[in-house]
């Protein structure tokens, strides 16, 4: 937010690391002021002599850099969304609101080892041809296809049937919590529930699952090398969105002046619930 004294910003890679480099932006007056992440390729086109970065001087900043659901532990969050730059505009006096509430999204694929760093999200369009379940005696460890339909229990049908599989997300997050948390998750570490395309197949045909989800089915996949055609996806909730951010006014400044927030980045419109589309929303407004 600080306004620069320096007439350009010079580039200076540090050696022996894989890219998004290391570099440090220094002040031509070989200021050391920060170091950051940088893809090799902004470097090369800067000029080939100077690898200077002009300065201007601006009246208005704009940040558009996310929400801060990293702070979990296996959000669906790119681990490059770090919430940086809002901290740093919040340790400079802007406020921030709201950090209590948090999109926890139902439709994820759960965790299957320590090796991962996030989790991967699917689309919620599934939820309109599949049906989700658990079995109904804790610690039933068969296969998904040896459970008779009388050893199923369709939990947002029996509990939600004005809604039933469509039930919205916070409810749906917090049942499949319970019926996990009562021993009747399925997968790795028993933290999973299924989301099962069977009937919606036999139909409609699985040409028209294909046609409606054929990417998504692929992605599933090639994550967890199973077949969701010919046995029932896994899913479970993962942090997906924080309705939190820094605070905003109806124009969607915060209080410094000059400095606008924009998308999940700030704090307006939700409320406790998500909104969808708000990012779209806002860029459009």
């Amino acid at each position: 937010m600080r306004e620069s004294t320096a007439d350009c910003w010079t580039i200076e890679a540090s050696a022996g690391l894989r890219s998004p480099e290391l570099f440090t932006l220094a002040d031509r007056r070989g200021s050391n002021c920060f170091s950051a992440h940088i893809r090799p390729l902004l470097a090369r086109f800067m000029p080939a002599r100077s690898r200077c970065i002009p300065a201007r001087r601006c009246s208005t900043w704009l940040l558009a850099t996310g929400g801060y659901g990293n702070v979990f532990f296996l959000s669906t969050n790119a681990k490059g969304c770090n919430v940086t730059a809002t901290f740093r505009a919040y340790k400079k006096g802007a406020l921030f609101a709201n950090p209590c509430y948090t999109q926890i999204h139902p439709t994820c694929i759960p965790v299957s080892g320590d090796h991962q760093s996030k989790l991967t999200l699917m689309s919620e369009s599934l939820r309109n041809d599949g049906r989700v379940w658990v079995p109904k005696n804790p610690g039933d460890k068969r296969h998904p296809s040896e459970i008779p339909e009388g050893d199923r229990d369709y939990y947002l049908e029996r509990k939600y049937p004005s809604y039933g599989n469509l039930a919205p997300r916070d409810i749906s997050s917090r049942a499949a919590k319970q019926v996990c948390d009562e021993g009747r998750g399925i997968g790795p570490g028993g933290r999973g529930v299924y989301l099962d395309f069977a009937d919606s197949i036999n139909r409609l045909g699985k040409d028209k699952i294909e046609e409606r989800y054929a990417n998504l089915f692929e992605m599933y996949q090639r994550i967890t090398g199973e077949n969701a055609y010919e046995q029932p996806m896994r899913i479970y909730p993962a942090i997906h969105y924080t309705m939190g951010g820094l605070w905003v006014d109806y124009d969607l400044m915060s209080n410094i002046p000059g400095l606008f927030v924009i998308g999940e980045a700030n704090f307006s419109d939700h409320g406790a619930n998500r909104l969808g589309a708000s990012a779209l929303m806002q860029g459009s407004g």
